[in-house]
């Protein structure tokens, strides 16, 4: 699961310091998915990032899997972030000289998984994506689409109880994102995962469990899949 509280952080700039993310408090238990909305400039990006350890908060405490990652520094931030959180980004970052399967595999590899266990999870996820086919097909040899999905599988190789995604539908047609997020948040499901997806796509809202509207770096208001609006301040 995750939690954080009262995170704050802010960038320097000529005019002073300027928050990006100020005083946001959330929480999202495991195999549940959010949707992170707001307009560019909101903090929903800063936020995951803030979340994944990529980016450090000024203030306040970020938890996953129950582990302190506002206070994990070094070799021990970067074991954690290898084993149990997965990145998938706007244009996938395949790596182009490696096949559809040695991209699959790559985080496996990272955490020496053996062969025969690797060869087994590249396998099954290939045949969730559809694309068990294009093994050993090259990225320049996929469609957007295809792209997305390889990189989701990739995403998730290790089994990591935290994705994060941004952007990840921004390059797609709207089918190809329908299907994405759809296939995201149906295996976070089926393996207990945390999903969250920083977004500008309302067809993710319609699939996420939780919807966070940021703005200007605040919880406007925060909508459950099955429940109302909840009033901006409030612990979401």
């Amino acid at each position: 699961m995750i939690r954080i509280t009262e995170v704050t952080k802010a960038y320097a700039s000529s005019r002073g310091l300027v928050p990006v993310v100020d005083g946001v408090s959330l929480s999202l238990d495991a195999g549940r998915s959010l949707a992170l909305m707001g307009r560019s400039g909101s903090g929903k990006t800063t936020l995951l990032y803030l979340i994944g350890g990529l980016e450090r908060p000024d203030s306040g405490q970020i938890f996953c899997l129950e582990q302190p990652l506002h206070s994990l520094t070094g070799n021990s931030l970067a074991r954690f972030l290898r084993k149990n959180v997965g990145f998938l980004f706007q244009f996938g970052n395949l790596l182009s000289y490696l096949t559809v399967a040695e991209n699959v595999a790559f985080p496996l590899r990272l955490n020496n998984v053996p062969a025969a266990q690797r060869d087994r999870r590249v396998q099954e996820l290939l045949e969730k994506i559809g694309l068990a086919p294009a093994a050993h097909a090259l990225p320049r040899e996929l469609s957007g689409g295809e792209i997305q999905r390889v990189a989701f599988a990739r995403a998730v190789a290790h089994r990591p109880g935290i994705l994060l995604a941004d952007e990840p539908t921004s390059s797609l047609d709207s089918a190809s994102a329908y299907n994405l997020m759809d296939l995201m948040f149906r295996v976070g499901r089926d393996e207990g995962r945390t999903t969250l997806v920083a977004t500008h796509d309302p067809a993710v809202t319609a699939l996420a469990d939780r919807t966070v509207r940021l703005e200007d770096g605040k919880i406007a208001h925060a909508t459950d899949a099955d429940s109302t609006d909840r009033s901006a301040g409030q612990e979401s």
